[in-house]
């Protein structure tokens, strides 16, 4: 960036204009070898200086200002603005020398874009509107306050050299009172003294590590490091903050040398500290460990400044310090006359700047304009139609090119006579909607954030008028004007609240109603989030998510609104991909690639492919003709590139070469398009396709390319207007080719792949879809993804099924979360607005806004990630600058993704710990089958008799499946019914449909993990089945057996009837009412007026919650805040089983509006029994009759905790049967100690509700994989050839196990010691029944065997005999 001296050291400066043609600006600019810019700027400012417009010679222009400091410190962009002129509005005049300012403004980050109206103005990298003369460069001080323990650190170190360390006031005391001399001083170190004084009152984290840096720096002040910072130190911009902060306290250059130097080594002390400190908690380890490898980053991509590279010389001193390591003894020349002190300086607030009236209005009109374009933007994104987008441009432009010319007041009018009129607008439609009893989510939602925009603006610019004292006369006429605008707004806020309220009630009420339109929550109130809240949610729902299973009704209902639309779009997506994935079959059977239908040109012999569908006209060798006209116009002109020409710079001859070569192309190749009214359209080309012609002529090609073509317009059909264009439905999506597509297309290198990958990996690219986008005001938007070009059409996805799949999810997802954005938006303000009345124990109450509430705050989490896309709150790096090894590493301009690189490292760790391990995997699915029979047992979602169906269906069908598993299109009804409700995703379904499946299938990360799908396809399989037999049609509607049973109650039916009726139902059940069609699942005819949205909604609710409770995992909706944190994968990485069950065993009764049931945690159920029924009621002698007449969600609540109890000790038992068998086996007997080390992973699964040792372990290590990462920071061991003497790994070097233990076969390797892996796990493993049996084994020489044992278990007043205990465990077993 390039520097400008300061203004305000001279006077009356009028800057002249340099005559860059004079023969002595030449001799200047030849032997002062200064760039232009600054040459210009400093012969303006002597002739400025001298009061004449003569030019220097060069020994006067270098002697003027040789303080450098003093001549570059200033506002560069201000000093740009006046030397070229700019007006206070921010445009310069249209004569000066563009060349020049270009080069200026690129020095300064910016660029110079033409105005309307040919003036000049800055806009910078985002292309926004700079003016100079409203930029600030900001100045920070720390403000954080002391840390005691750096605090001690830094008193150790004094005392360590003999300082001494008091107050302020201590000090003043002794120099008699001299306080003048230290006015706004916190500081002080007298080095004569060896004394430090510190002001505690204004006593900040870094004020102590100052005075210490003083007198470190003086003791070694002849170090190598010491001299080279103090001579490199007037290169920083600590230096110029010292130099104008400290002129009236230090009069030689070595004081303000010192003094910054100091400042920067201080800055060092307090950032190792944190460091270091942060590194005990385990979540402040990871943060610190980021920063760490964040600014490693900077430091070897970035060009490091003066200051960098001193903190870095200056650090063993910081680790000394630190480490209160003795470093030397000061030495003072006791003979000098003033004690040698080093003062440090409070900060002071910077004035009030007063502005001009001129500067005001362009201020309010320069905010206005920006809301207006950022409206603008949104427009763009939600309008059908280009005429409300056209006329609001015209408005801006209008009000703009006002400002250019600095007609300020015309351009007020402008705005609020727009203002006006919009407002009369909206008034009238809300006028219409109150009286036709409409409401509109996105226009209630659009009419409060624009209503309030020109509240805001008006109310800011009235304040401003009052501030900066407009003439009265002035503010009486624009105030009657505002006011005007204000009583509109008014009433256009009043008629759209009560709008919104009705509309809110309507959406809540509606969120709570069945697929057959009952209510599902008796005790919800819509009516209730007007009113005062005596409650909020915990910071546990807050956090972990699960909002289903949320106290508050308004959470649960926006939750359930979002997963219902999540569903609609997913079942959308799964039709197209499989009607796409069959056409595709069918083509490729008759000879033809997907590849063949992207258009492409031949270099070289060499296909070049285009980003877009074949089509009947050539447009590829169209572009390509066109490209060489541009590569010839270039030559022909001198320019290097076409992309360096600038039109208006060109003279008259140039200017008709560059029209008259393009014209003759135009007029050869291209035909210009009417419509049937004669208007133009546009152009095509004028040369046929062939290839187009011969690949249509085949019927299975032309099928595929129509459903491509098609799929793509329905999916253009619901993104706004502009996205509609005539060549959209023919481009390919903006979607990166897959990993296998790019190792086996042979366009680029293996090295050059897969540095590809990585850099995707780690740096924001184009196609990211996890961040959201926003607008330039940073307003959210519901994002629109795939649809830009690629700099290399070669980088595109080729696979079509997949790409225009996931491009027509991304439009329906566009058009769910755009209908539902405006209502939530709604919502979400109403909480703000609403007032809450908390009360914390031993506190009193407390009243609070909404906006702070925790309900608050999950409900913007679940608006933020479904309805705006915002999946990950990102932590980034600014754009890397280009140098050598930026540029080597095609990383320049690239912006770091701190979200991305933690999700890569979460991954490895995830797949280090997971992949291929079958012990782990096998105890998940037992786990997962024993809580899904339980569940049947329980008869809430499934019962016993659909969960026998099931697994007979799934049976019958599985082999089918497995046939099928290497054909691109599945046809089975089961496995098709899956998909439908994403027990198959659609990522896996759709993956690299372009290539051989099997290759596909060996290359996928998920052949790591197939232990894992494929248990978790059979459990999450037998699941969906019986939940689909268990939902049928009767009377009319569709009702699970539960519901069934409830309502036949309710007419006195007997239960033997009911079994009848609900038997002879099963042919209408929902499973039932699904065919395959030519390969497609389908509605049956029958059935598709039964079988809505949501219907399969209900069914998919209850099969994601079922499946989602028994396999310990946590959905994308169900997640919470942490989860969208950077660190949210470590926190919850392999803990989705303990939020499940902490909800399912202690969270209150709450109604699930997606499964439609009532549920309580089941702890709190059976405490709530004994509390209730057993003790509050006396029922404790009749515990049947206790359960029987509870309310039926406490009867399930203890049933399950009864039937969880049984399970875990008989699996307990069967544990510590084979244990024990291990223990007097053969311990090289593998599959005896397998089978015991699986044994007790499942009991350990089972039994993690009922054993604290899990709870601390999560409390030993909360975070994920922080050993793992140990391990990778710390890698001694990769290099250690030490041989293990014993154990797993005996015989092999620590090198070898190190290595081995960051690949995923690790799991593989170590299930070959079962023995020594169960031994391990017994110390975790809390087994009663285990120790019971061993203590037996141990004890039978003194009678007292296993069923005498039992007897003590079952032991009652009366003594029970074998044969009884024998009836007791039968019965159990029976149970």
């Amino acid at each position: 960036m390039f520097k400008i001296p300061q203004w305000n050291k001279l006077k009356n400066v009028n800057m002249y204009c340099i005559n860059i043609s004079h023969p002595e600006y030449k001799n200047l600019l030849y032997n002062s070898k200064i760039d232009p810019i600054f040459l210009k700027a400093k012969i303006s400012m002597w002739m400025d200086y001298n009061g004449n417009d003569s030019f220097p010679t060069i020994e006067e222009l270098t002697a003027f200002n040789t303080n450098n400091q003093e001549y570059y410190n200033t506002n560069p962009v201000k000093a740009f603005a006046k030397l070229f002129n700019m007006n206070t509005a921010g445009f310069m005049p249209f004569n000066i020398d563009l060349a020049q300012a270009q080069r200026g403004a690129a020095k300064l980050g910016f660029t110079v874009a033409k105005s309307r109206v040919n003036t000049w103005y800055l806009k910078n990298e985002k292309g926004q509107f700079i003016n100079p003369f409203n930029y600030k460069q900001l100045e920070t001080s720390n403000t954080e306050l002391p840390q005691q323990e750096l605090k001690d650190k830094l008193m150790a170190f004094a005392k360590t050299h003999g300082i001494e360390v008091t107050t302020m006031e201590e000090m003043i005391d002794r120099a008699g009172g001299e306080e003048g001399r230290y006015e706004g001083v916190v500081g002080v170190a007298n080095l004569l003294q060896s004394l430090i004084a510190i002001d505690l009152s204004k006593e900040k984290i870094d004020t102590l590590a100052e005075e210490i840096a003083h007198f470190a720096t003086s003791i070694l002040k002849d170090d190598a490091s010491v001299k080279r910072s103090m001579k490199e130190v007037v290169n920083t911009e600590m230096y110029k903050e010292v130099k104008e902060t400290y002129a009236d306290i230090y009069t030689t250059e070595e004081q303000f040398r010192k003094e910054a130097m100091d400042k920067l080594l201080t800055q060092s002390i307090v950032e190792e500290f944190k460091e270091t400190n942060e590194n005990k908690g385990i979540v402040k380890y990871l943060q610190a460990t980021f920063n760490k490898f964040m600014r490693w980053v900077n430091s070897k991509l970035a060009k490091g400044t003066a200051a960098d590279q001193i903190k870095k010389d200056l650090m063993p001193l910081v680790k000394s310090i630190l480490a209160n390591e003795y470093v030397g003894k000061l030495e003072i020349d006791p003979f000098i006359n003033e004690s040698p002190e080093y003062l440090q300086k409070e900060k002071k607030k910077e004035d009030k700047v007063i502005l001009s009236p001129e500067k005001v209005k362009t201020k309010f009109i320069e905010a206005t304009v920006k809301k207006l374009e950022d409206r603008l933007i949104s427009l763009k994104r939600q309008a059908n139609k280009q005429g409300p987008i056209d006329v609001l441009s015209v408005q801006v432009t209008s009000i703009t090119k006002k400002l250019e010319l600095a007609k300020f007041d015309a351009a007020i009018s402008s705005i609020v006579e727009l203002a006006m009129q919009e407002l009369g607008s909206i008034e009238n439609l809300l006028d219409k909607h109150l009286a036709e009893d409409i409401t509109v989510g996105n226009t209630i939602d659009m009419v409060f954030n624009f209503a309030e925009m020109y509240e805001d603006l008006f109310s800011t610019y009235k304040n401003d008028m009052h501030t900066y004292k407009f003439p009265q006369e002035e503010q009486t006429r624009i105030a009657q004007q505002l006011d005007n605008a204000m009583t509109k707004i008014n009433n256009v806020l009043i008629k759209n609240n009560t709008l919104a309220q009705n509309h809110i009630i309507t959406i809540l009420d509606e969120g709570n109603l069945d697929h057959n339109g009952n209510k599902i929550d008796e005790n919800f109130n819509a009516l209730e989030i007007f009113e005062k809240s005596f409650k909020d949610i915990s910071y546990w729902r807050l956090g972990v998510g699960n909002y289903k299973n949320a106290t508050s009704g308004v959470l649960r209902v926006a939750h359930k609104m979002i997963y219902n639309a999540n569903s609609n779009t997913k079942r959308l997506a799964v039709e197209k991909g499989n009607l796409l994935l069959q056409a595709q079959v069918l083509m490729e059977k008759s000879g033809v690639k997907q590849e063949e239908l992207i258009d492409y040109t031949e270099v070289n012999g060499k296909k070049k492919y285009t980003q877009f569908l074949i089509r009947e006209w050539d447009w590829a060798g169209y572009y390509a003709g066109f490209s060489e006209v541009q590569k010839d116009i270039a030559e022909t002109l001198g320019f290097e590139n076409f992309g360096d020409i600038n039109k208006e710079d060109l003279d008259k001859t140039q200017l008709s070469v560059f029209n008259k070569a393009f014209e003759n192309y135009y007029s050869a190749n291209r035909v210009k398009l009417l419509n049937e009214e004669g208007r133009f359209i546009g152009y095509r080309p004028s040369a046929r396709n062939p290839k187009f012609t011969e690949l249509m002529s085949n019927p299975n090609v032309k099928n595929y390319y129509t459903l491509l073509v098609n799929t793509k317009k329905e999916a253009l059909a619901k993104l706004p207007i502009q996205y509609r264009t005539q060549h959209a439905a023919y481009m390919l999506p903006g979607i990166r080719s897959q990993f296998l597509e790019r190792m086996t297309n042979g366009n680029n290198s293996f090295f050059h792949n897969i540095t590809e990958i990585a850099r995707e990996s780690f740096f924001i690219d184009q196609d990211d879809t996890q961040f959201g986008e926003v607008s330039a005001l940073n307003n959210k938007m519901v994002p629109i993804y795939f649809t830009k070009s690629f700099d290399n059409p070669g980088d595109v996805s080729q696979d079509l099924t997949r790409s225009f799949t996931v491009f027509a999810e991304m439009a329906e997802n566009l058009k769910a979360a755009g209908g539902l954005s405006g209502s939530m938006n709604i919502v979400l303000r109403q909480l703000g607005k609403r007032d809450y009345i908390t009360k914390s124990r031993g506190t009193s109450a407390v009243e609070q806004r909404g906006t702070s509430t925790k309900e608050y705050k999950a409900l913007q989490v679940l608006i933020d990630s479904a309805v705006y896309g915002i999946e990950k709150i990102d932590i980034r790096s600014n754009k890397l600058p280009e140098n050598v090894v930026t540029k080597a590493l095609k990383i320049d301009g690239k912006v770091f993704s701190g979200s991305k690189f933690m999700s890569r490292l979460s991954s490895f760790i995830r797949t280090n710990n997971l992949a291929l391990n079958p012990v782990t995997s096998t105890a998940g699915a037992i786990k997962g089958s024993v809580d899904s029979i339980l569940e049947q047992q329980i008869g809430l979602y499934t019962t016993v008799e659909s969960g026998s169906w099931a697994r007979a269906e799934y049976a019958k069908n599985i082999f089918e499946v497995l046939s099928q598993t290497m054909r691109k299109k599945q046809t089975n009804k089961m496995h098709l019914m899956l998909q439908r409700n994403n027990v198959v995703e659609l990522s896996k379904m759709l993956s690299n449909t372009n290539r051989n499946k099997l290759l596909s299938q060996a290359t996928s990360k998920d052949l790591l993990y197939v232990n894992y799908q494929t248990a978790d396809y059979a459990l999450k399989g037998r699941i969906a089945l019986a939940i689909y037999d268990n939902i049928r049609y009767v009377d009319g509607e569709y009702i699970t057996r539960k519901q069934f049973r409830e309502k036949r109650n309710a007419e006195k039916v007997s239960e033997k009837e009911q079994n009848v009726e609900w038997k002879a139902a099963k042919e209408q059940s929902l499973y039932n009412a699904y065919e395959v069609v030519d390969g497609q699942l389908v509605i049956k005819e029958s059935h598709k007026d039964k079988v809505t949205d949501a219907v399969e909604n209900f069914a998919v609710g209850k099969v994601d919650h079922v499946a989602h409770m028994v396999d310990g995992t946590l959905s994308e909706s169900d997640k919470g805040a942490i989860a969208r944190t950077i660190y949210g994968d470590f926190v919850l990485m392999h803990r989705g089983w303990f939020i499940n069950m902490i909800d399912s065993r202690v969270m209150p009764e709450v109604t699930n509006l997606i499964s439609g049931e009532k549920e309580i945690g089941i702890y709190r159920a059976s405490l709530k029994f004994i509390r209730e029924e057993l003790i509050h009621n006396k029922k404790f002698r009749a515990p049947r009759k206790a359960y029987k007449d509870a309310d039926p969600v406490i009867q399930r609540g203890v049933k399950r905790t009864a039937l969880d109890l049984l399970y875990l000790n008989i699996i307990g038992f069967l544990a510590a049967l084979a244990n024990m068998a291990a223990d007097d086996g053969d311990e090289d007997d593998f599959l005896l100690q397998y089978t015991a080390y699986q044994m007790n992973r499942v009991l350990l699964e089972q039994g993690a509700p009922w054993s604290p040792s899990e709870l601390l372990q999560m409390i030993d290590e909360p975070v994920v994989g922080v050993r793992t990462i140990k391990e990778l920071v710390d890698i001694s061991e990769a290099w250690n050839s030490d041989v293990y003497e014993r154990g797993m790994y005996a015989g092999s070097t620590h090198r070898a196990k190190w290595w081995l233990r960051k690949t995923p076969f690790k799991g593989i390797y170590e299930s070959q010691y079962p023995a020594m892996k169960n031994n391990f796990i017994k110390q975790v493993v809390d087994s009663k029944i285990y120790n019971l049996l061993k203590d037996d084994d141990e004890n039978k020489g003194n009678g007292m065997g296993f069923i005498d044992r039992l007897k003590l278990v079952f032991a009652d007043e009366q003594s029970m005999s074998d044969d009884e205990v024998m009836e007791v465990i039968q019965y159990m077993e029976d149970e």
